[in-house]
Parts: C-alpha cells; sequence; structure tokens
C-alpha cells in the first residue's frame, strides 16, 4: 500500500514539474511560470517533510541530507545573490528560476528512488 501510494507521489511531483516547465514557454510569460514554480516549490517542500518520516535506505538518506543542505543553504544565500546580481533579469533567471528548478528537479530524483524501494 505504502509503496503504491510513493508511486501516485512520484507522478504526481513529475507531472507538476513538467508543467511547471512547460507554461512559461507556453504562455511566452515567466512571471507566470513562477507563480505556479512557487506552488510547486510548497508542495515539494511538504513532500520532503513525508519523506524525512519514511523508513528508507541509506542511499536515500544521504540524498535527503544533501536535498535538505541544498534548500536550507539556497534560502539563506538568496539575499546575498540578490545583491550581487544587479540586473534584474539576471536575478529572476538565476535565483528565481533556474537554481529552484534544479533543486526541484534533484527532489523528483529523490522522489524516484524512494519509489523504487
Amino acid at each position: 500500500m505504502k509503496n503504491t501510494f510513493n508511486k501516485i507521489l512520484f507522478l504526481i511531483n513529475l507531472v507538476f514539474y513538467l508543467i511547471v516547465l512547460v507554461i512559461p514557454i507556453y504562455e511566452k510569460n515567466i512571471i507566470s511560470g513562477l507563480f505556479y514554480q512557487f506552488y510547486l516549490g510548497i508542495f515539494q517542500l511538504i513532500l520532503g517533510v513525508y519523506f524525512l518520516s519514511l523508513k528508507r535506505p541509506k542511499k536515500v538518506s544521504n540524498n535527503l541530507g544533501y536535498y535538505w543542505t541544498t534548500v536550507i543553504t539556497y534560502f539563506i544565500t538568496l539575499p546575498i545573490f540578490s545583491s550581487l546580481l544587479n540586473n534584474e533579469k539576471n536575478f529572476i533567471n538565476v535565483c528565481l528560476v533556474i537554481i529552484p528548478m534544479i533543486i526541484g528537479l534533484y527532489h523528483i530524483y529523490i522522489n524516484y528512488l524512494i519509489k523504487k524501494t
């Protein structure tokens, strides 16, 4: 039962991520993509807390630890990046789009590892 639930969570996570990738391309508007990316981030953070409660192999635990370290580091360094990238377009592209989507992709990888176990 739990394995089926984890498979469903993986599919929801993957589809949600792909939708967030496609929306800015389809609408040609990065702001709408940021709006959906915000909800993807909240969903993945909640899912990450759920993953902490699971009994998991060492490989998954290590990757989950790297994920949380990356997320915390991202939120701590975000103000520093915003002051370094004085061009608003660079800040939006790097700090609000590229880095969170890479972290989200890593979350999907962890979700995949959990689904496999």
